[in-house]
């Protein structure tokens, strides 16, 4: 279990969700 790939997913899955959320 690759901690740093799991929280790199983590990061980008939180980047795009904030980017959809403000271009609305």
């Amino acid at each position: 279990m690759d901690l740093i790939a799991k929280i790199d997913d983590l990061v980008v899955f939180i980047e795009v969700k904030y980017r959809n959320n403000t271009n609305y």
